[in-house]
């Protein structure tokens, strides 16, 4: 894993990521149970361990690193938020995050049991405290009783812009944020999208790969 861990820690320094030993060394853990589960449920098509770190991990990383830029006081953005990652898969970006800022309280939506069971493994094993899993897709969450709403919700290749705040906005509470991540050729997704979202530029640190976050504010 000596390469695995170089390249984490060099990718989470070139982004602006915060992340000490005991956090790259939880990632680890997580790359191998990724690896593990992988063999026998397909939970991503990647399945390169340098792929799976920048594609996955440090896309997910981005998420804590351009989130706060949205706001005045960007330092502690995420102390204490409540954190919806919808859709997460396998975990992207809520896992990730709640590695790298375990000051956040998650709970990743995933509908597909297998990989429902595979974030709660993961949340065992790393002994992730305050992360959940709703295994439960948007619409029926909605129409559901005593659903809560979030400080922060985020998703990950799985919504067009308009439909990301269509299902997404009644589970945001007010002056929370929706933030999505988006390649190049986004603006035709945003036009006459309201409320007017905030854009913040990334890149990843080995493709060089581009970056757009997405920032609705629930005015």
């Amino acid at each position: 894993m000596n390469e695995q861990r170089q390249m984490l820690t060099e990718g989470l320094k070139a982004i602006g990521a915060v992340a000490d030993d005991e956090a790259v060394s939880r990632l680890l853990v997580y790359l191998g149970e990724l690896r593990k589960w992988n063999r026998a449920h397909n939970l991503t098509a990647i399945k390169d361990d340098a792929e799976v770190i920048e594609k996955h991990f440090l896309d997910s990383a981005l998420y804590v690193v351009k989130g706060g830029l949205a706001v005045e006081s960007a330092q502690d953005f995420w102390a204490g938020k409540k954190v919806l990652d919808v859709g997460s898969g396998a975990g992207f970006p809520g896992i990730v995050m709640k590695i790298l800022e375990p000051r956040i309280n998650i709970w990743l939506m995933e509908p597909a049991g297998k990989k429902a069971a595979f974030l709660r493994h993961v949340i065992r094993t790393l002994g992730l405290s305050g992360a959940s899993v709703l295994e439960t897709g948007t619409k029926q969450y909605s129409a559901g009783e005593g659903r809560q709403l979030y400080d922060v919700v985020v998703t990950r290749a799985l919504f067009k812009a308009g439909e990301f705040v269509k299902q997404c906005l009644g589970m945001t509470a007010k002056g929370g944020y929706m933030i999505m991540s988006k390649g190049p050729g986004y603006e035709e997704e945003l036009e006459g999208i309201l409320p007017v979202p905030q854009v913040i530029f990334a890149g990843l640190p080995f493709s060089r790969a581009k970056r757009f976050f997405i920032v609705f504010r629930n005015e």
